[in-house]
């Protein structure tokens, strides 16, 4: 059945453009592809759909994993799609066929995060006993290369948009930020939250980075300052996602309460509220152009959302 395309509302901000049924069970995740024609999407049923956008069209459903999919993610150039779940392996796939190129297991309890560098030489994905675990892509070995450090499992991580920094969120209440030039040395402790930071984010300047946590506050921090602004309320519970505009201008987190809070990228001054349908928003991202939102939901429901200027 294919998915019903609803009305815009040129008079909103944001308005509802098109709902795409994913499935009976919860979507955890969702990633447009660096040419903006495809939308990935994580399922707890185990599968990772590629969807076409514009259209909304389902294209491939790439089954493999056998639990949960936590997270998924292009390579900067397109050509490869990564994903990780709970059934401890990172899956490679070639979105453009849908056929897995390689799976890579890892000793861990879980993975509950997956991210390449901007140059696309290095993969990294989130593990639930406390490590980061690190590939070189196309490298001859398989072998990932652990990150340790933190005291709880790592719920999220973000490559900085240019050089070596990697930045990781845990269940031992921090925020680290690792030199990748030195991989033998610990983390830096950032900061440290009352109750622990569930995602991640740097700003595309890779100056400034955001966090969203169990503590229902998104946090916006200046490295070079190591310092943050006052914590962004609003949400009412865990905030599971953030995600910036390709600019920079314009940051969206979306939580356990059903919304999407769209915040100046650079004040943090709330610019406007999706309240939802009381489905807990798992994740958030911009289109490449910043022209569309997508938001992945515990209803099963991907939503896109057409961002427009004030009217």
């Amino acid at each position: 059945m294919p998915p019903p395309v609803l009305q815009v509302d040129n008079a909103s901000r944001l308005a509802l453009a098109q709902e795409l049924e994913e499935q009976a069970a919860a979507v955890r995740a969702v990633a447009f592809a660096p040419d903006g024609q495809t939308l990935a999407t994580a399922g707890f049923d185990g599968t990772v759909r590629l969807w076409s956008w514009p259209g909304g069209v389902l294209q491939y459903t790439l089954e493999g994993h056998t639990n949960t999919v936590r997270d998924v993610a292009y390579r900067p150039d397109g050509r490869q799609l990564a994903s990780a779940g709970f059934d401890h392996t990172v899956r490679l796939w070639n979105p453009a066929t849908g056929r897995l190129q390689t799976t890579l297991p890892v000793e861990t309890l879980a993975l509950n995060a997956v991210a390449y560098s901007e140059d696309g030489t290095l993969l990294a994905a989130a593990g639930g006993d406390g490590r980061i675990w690190l590939w070189y892509v196309g490298a001859s070995t398989a072998t990932p290369i652990p990150l340790e450090g933190h005291l709880g499992g790592v719920m999220d991580v973000a490559f900085a948009p240019a050089g070596h920094l990697l930045a990781s969120v845990a269940r031992d209440d921090t925020l680290q930020l690792w030199n990748l030039e030195q991989l033998q040395a610990a983390g830096e402790v950032i900061a440290t939250f009352e109750r622990w930071p569930y995602t991640v984010a740097f700003d595309p300047s890779g100056s400034r980075l955001v966090t969203g946590s169990v503590d229902e506050t998104v946090s916006m921090w200046a490295l070079a300052e190591s310092m943050a602004v006052d914590p962004l309320s609003g949400h009412e519970g865990t905030v599971y996602a953030v995600a910036f505009t390709p600019d920079g201008s314009v940051l969206a987190s979306g939580g356990a309460d059903g919304s999407i809070r769209l915040w100046d990228g650079r004040s943090g001054a709330s610019l406007h509220t999706i309240e939802g349908d009381g489905a807990a928003v798992l994740g958030v991202t911009f289109s490449p152009d910043g022209r569309y939102l997508a938001s992945a939901s515990a209803d099963g429901f991907i939503r896109l959302w057409a961002v427009q200027p004030d009217t």
